[in-house]
């Protein structure tokens, strides 16, 4: 399993523009990806700050993920600013259904 938190700096008046993508991102992913477990974006308190929380059966599931043809027919350039990746774990009975993140070689 692999699970991230991505923290997402939106360029400012590009915010309709960048939810209409995600909305658009999560339809397709459940629509067309096994693999995907988890998928949701989400506001921050901070203007033009969103994160996402992804989780994948695997590492090859996140792969297929980005290069999927719905990931890659849109204009993120125009509308992202920053952008961060971060893996995180569940802190044991603490959280959810979701597992440890698993690195598997490429």
């Amino acid at each position: 399993m692999v699970t991230l938190l991505t923290h997402i700096k939106v360029k400012p008046g590009k915010e309709a523009k960048w939810e209409a993508i995600i909305a658009d991102m999560v339809k397709e992913t459940f629509a067309t990806e096994e693999g995907v477990l988890r998928y949701e974006y989400w506001k921050g308190q901070e203007e033009n700050l969103y994160y996402c929380l992804l989780a994948f059966k695997d590492k090859w599931a996140f792969y297929e993920h980005q290069m999927s043809d719905h990931h890659e027919s849109h204009d993120f350039a125009d509308v992202i600013e920053d952008i961060r990746l971060e893996y995180v774990d569940p802190v044991e009975g603490a959280s959810t259904q979701l597992g440890a993140t698993k690195d598997m070689e490429v």
